[in-house]
Parts: structure tokens; sequence; C-alpha cells
């Protein structure tokens, strides 16, 4: 590089370093997935982690999107956006270290492997919830709902638990909309269609425009009403 004097009033062009070229590519690269990412993966930490490997992978995140390294690396114009990112990391760490919240965060990604058919990995998911929040009924109704439903268990062997379940939180949570929805499709299942259109009633009643119920409804009413023109007299199955 050319050591010679610039003409005067003349300043040299600011080259930035490796470390600040780096680090100006990080904060891009994390600003790309702030929209994208739940908080587990925000803070690179797995739902089983403990809370302290989930605070160091906050602290880490903290250190390297520092503002106040930022000026002295000549990237003083990325500050709003070192902002955002703290600002959403500490968001993630609030949802995953308390137990209520990270639970919820845990059910989510359950019901997201659920789109998926990933039985095995929502019940595991369920499982861990239900321990993080023991007071909350929904998280165990839940899983007695997956276990009903899994691909690879006869249903024959875990109805009876599973109605247990299921009426231990409608006594513990008689407000809750979700178990008497999921109880309406295990009743559905069972072709047990006047309980399974109480259920869904019972869940509209609770919370309005709720679209499993609803959906739930009119299956469980279409297939009443053509059981009932299957059993009228003079009616045979070739029409």
């Amino acid at each position: 590089m050319s050591t010679a004097a610039l003409p005067e009033g003349i300043s040299r062009p600011y080259i930035p370093s490796p470390q600040a070229r780096a680090l100006a590519r990080q904060i891009e690269h994390k600003c790309q997935q702030l929209d994208q990412q739940n908080p587990f993966e925000l803070l690179g930490v797995s739902p089983t982690s403990t809370r302290e490997q989930i605070w160091s992978a906050h602290h880490l995140f903290a250190r390297l999107f520092d503002p106040e390294r930022l000026a002295a690396l000549g990237l003083s114009e990325l500050r709003a956006d070192v902002e955002r990112i703290r600002a959403r990391l500490a968001g993630a760490l609030a949802a995953l270290t308390d137990e209520t919240a990270r639970a919820q965060q845990l059910a989510l990604l359950a019901e997201q492997g659920l789109d998926q058919l990933r039985f095995d990995a929502a019940i595991e998911l369920y499982h861990h919830a239900a321990r993080l929040a023991p007071d909350d009924p929904r998280y165990p109704a839940r899983l007695a709902w997956l276990l009903y439903h899994h691909p690879s268990r006869a249903r024959a062997q875990v109805i009876g638990s599973v109605r247990r379940e299921m009426a231990r939180t409608l006594k513990l949570a008689p407000a809750a909309p979700e178990p008497y929805t999921w109880l309406g499709e295990i009743y559905l299942a069972d072709r047990k269609h006047e309980q399974a259109i109480e259920c869904f009633r019972w869940a509209l009643a609770l919370q309005g425009g709720c679209r499993a119920a609803e959906r739930g409804l009119r299956l469980a009413t279409l297939r009443q009403s053509e059981r009932c023109e299957w059993t009228q007299p003079g009616v045979r199955a070739d029409g």
C-alpha cells in the first residue's frame, strides 16, 4: 500500500480491518435470523438445555454483539442493528429462563413437529413441558391425546389412561377449551359421536371460533347423521 502523502484536504479512506468485516457479517447474518428463529435457535441451545447453559449462551452473544465495540472497529452505523439483536436475545433469555414461558415454547415446538407427524419428538417435548409447569394440566392432557393418536401404538392399550388424564384435566381446568376439543377428537376417533359433539360444543362455548372444535363438531354431526340414515328401516348398503 502506498504511503505517499495525499493532497491537502483529502483524508485516506477507511479500510475496515478483518475483525471489523467479520463482525459486520455476523451482525448481518444474525439480523436475518431474528424473524425466522425461535428462542432456542436464537440462543443456539436445545430444548433440554439447563438454565446455566442458556445463561452462558446469552452471555457469549452479549459479548459478541457489544455496542461499545462498534466505534472502535469503525462500525458505528450498525449500532441500531446491534441494539435490535440484543433486544431479541434478551427476550429469548426471558422466555427460556422462566419455567412457565419455557413450557409454552416447548409446546409450540411440539405442535410444529406434529405438522410433520413427528409424534415421538412431540411427546418428549410435552413431557418436558409438563415437568416445567406441573400445575398446568393442559400439557399432560395433550400428552394423553398424543399417546392415543400415535400411529404405532394400539389405542385399546392406552384409552383407559387417556380418558382418566382427560377427566383429571377437565376437573383441574374446567374453563380451558383445549381439553374439551382433544377429548372430542378422541371420542370422534372412537365413533362415539354424541359424546364428541357434546365436547366440541363445550369447547366452543368456552372459546368461540375455535377452528379445531368447529371442524370436529361438523365432522361428528355429519357422521352421526350418516349413521342414523344407515340404521333407518329399509335403508340398504347398496342404496
